[in-house]
This record gives structure tokens, sequence and C-alpha cells, in this order.
């Protein structure tokens, strides 16, 4: 009995302590919009060197709008608003507080196209959901799963409270003369070409339904043969994938070439309209 007392004693006297404690309410969260312009940088071909076709004109690289991206405010890793650029590359997030990013993503994800003005827009009323991925990701799951396979994205660098605009970002395309020194852009125009390609088959149905696309492109996909997971992909191509576990059968995907100073074909858009033709066959 002592023992008992001594323990209610003891609770009696906690409680009492923490008693006259109130908390502080959180600040509500107070909402605000974000809007900007997102672009990539494209890299024409110059035909005008002796004995040399088709090569890069680095010189003559100019910004594109990153058409029908998606993008995100971020706060931390949470996923707090979401929207699609328009032709223009433009967007508007509704922030619902806090402190956030942006991010653009090479993806596209569209349900019910609805046409902004902006030429060519062939595509009211069609579905798509195209994702560039990166399929060299050392990690075993990603084969069973693309979802496991990193998107490519550009983010904003200062955090946001308060309602801003012009809040723009550019996946850059840069070199050293020699080296790529940096390659954002490269995922952004695997996913224009196929914006473009998709635009071109809206000619003859509008409302078309494409079925869901991955894209694989990384700097390290080789010439080689072996494991396309690791990057040995032999060339660039188009096949179709089971993944039971998220019971998905016969997924689209596209194989991109990107060793840099060996064989690159991101920035090769007839060779994205020829794969592209192959997912089509497949899957239409």
């Amino acid at each position: 009995k002592i023992i008992i007392l001594i323990t209610l004693s003891a609770f009696i006297a906690g409680c009492g302590a923490s008693s006259g404690t109130t908390a502080t309410p959180a600040a509500p969260l107070v909402p605000f919009t974000v809007s900007g312009q997102i672009t990539y940088d494209f890299v024409p071909t110059d035909n005008t060197v002796t004995g040399v076709a088709n090569r890069l004109n680095y010189a003559a690289k100019v910004a594109r709008a990153a058409r029908r991206v998606t993008v995100q405010a971020l706060s931390g890793s949470t996923v707090v608003a979401t929207t699609t650029t328009n032709d223009l590359g433009n967007y508007s997030l509704s922030v619902p507080g806090g402190s956030i990013i942006v991010r653009a993503l090479a993806s596209s994800t569209v349900t019910s196209n609805t046409p902004d003005s902006t030429l060519p827009d062939n595509c009211s009323g069609a579905t798509w959901d195209v994702r560039v991925v990166d399929n060299n990701t050392a990690n075993p799951s990603s084969q069973t799963n693309p979802n496991l396979r990193p998107s490519y994205s550009v983010s904003s660098s200062t955090p946001l409270t308060t309602t801003a605009t012009g809040v723009n970002l550019n996946a850059a395309i840069t070199t050293n003369g020699v080296n790529y020194t940096n390659r954002a852009g490269a995922p952004f125009n695997v996913l224009d070409s196929i914006i473009t390609e998709m635009e071109l088959v809206c000619q003859g149905s509008a409302t078309t339904t494409f079925p869901l696309l991955y894209v694989n492109w990384s700097s390290g996909n080789a010439a080689s043969a072996g494991n396309k997971y690791d990057g040995d992909i032999t060339t660039s191509f188009f096949t179709t994938e089971d993944y039971s576990g998220l019971s998905l059968t016969s997924i689209g995907n596209i194989y991109i070439l990107g060793v840099e100073n060996v064989d690159t074909d991101e920035l090769d858009s007839h060779v994205m309209a020829h794969e592209y033709g192959h997912y089509l066959e497949a899957k239409l």
C-alpha cells in the first residue's frame, strides 16, 4: 500500500506541474500565388561546314518554351500544389501557404487537353502521360517498378513565402568547348520532341488517348550490350515492359543513347520521332 500511495503521489504531482502550461497555436497558413515561365535550351544543327553534316551548333542555342510540363510547389519534400505549363511555358501555382520551392519536371500528364490558342493546337480533348526518367539507377527494383527511376527536373533555389511573379526556370545545356558542363535541358528536349509528334497524330484524331510512355534517358546510356538498367542499351530503341507488381502490362518504353563524345540522341529530333513511331505502332 505504501508503494502504491507513493506512486500515485508522484503521478499527481507530475500532472499538477504541467496543468498550467498552454501551447502556442501555430500561425495560420496564408495562401499565395507563384507564376513564371519554364524554358529549356535547344541546340540547332549547322550544315554549313564543308565536309561536316548535321553537327550541333552550341553557339546558336536558344531557350524554348517547355510546353505542357508538370510544375510543382514543394514544402520540404511534400508536393503542395501542381499545375501544367501552357504552350508558351507559362505557369501559375496556387499555394496553400508556408515556404515553398518551384520544381519543373521533364514529364507531361494531361487529361482531356484544353487548347490555349498557341499553335500547333490539334490535341483538343487528348489525354497522355509521358515521363522522361533515368534508367541507369543501380537499383534492381527499378527494373520492375519504373516509378523508382528518377525523374529529371529543375528547381528554384530561393524559398518563396509570398506571392511572386517572374519565377522563371531554365533547363540549361552548356559546354566548355569539349565536354558538357550542364545537360539539364536534354530530357526536356526529349519530352518536347514527343509532344511535337503527338500534335501530328492529333491532326487525324484530336481526342486521341495516348497510353503511358516512359522515355529512359541517361548520360550513361551507351552503345554497348548488357543490362539496359546499367546503361548498356546497344542503341536507341522502343520496347514494351510488364510490371506485375504494379498490375501494369505492355507499357511503352523508349531508351535513348546519352554518352557524350561517343553517341548521343537526346538532341536528335528525328531519332525521337523514329522511336515514337514504334510506340504508335505498338500501342495505337
